[in-house]
């Protein structure tokens, strides 16, 4: 059964690539090969997804409430 990872486009629009498939877990060598457009990590020899970078904007609010927080 092939297992496919859902990826979330810039645009939000979602599409999905086909998983490599591995019974015994991935290698490092193995994840050197591969060319997913989408942010990836391997843990354990299994793939997951990663979250994606906060925005400029995002640090910038959170570097206020920070800056706030220690004035206080």
């Amino acid at each position: 059964m092939k297992k496919y990872l859902t990826i979330q486009n810039e645009d939000f629009s979602e599409t999905q690539v086909e998983e490599p498939e591995s019974p015994i877990g991935f290698t490092y060598a193995d994840y050197l090969t591969w060319n997913f457009k989408e942010r990836i990590e391997l843990i354990r020899g299994k793939i997951f997804k990663m979250s994606p970078a906060p925005t400029f904007k995002h640090q910038q609010i959170v570097g206020n409430i920070f800056a706030a927080m220690y004035a206080f």
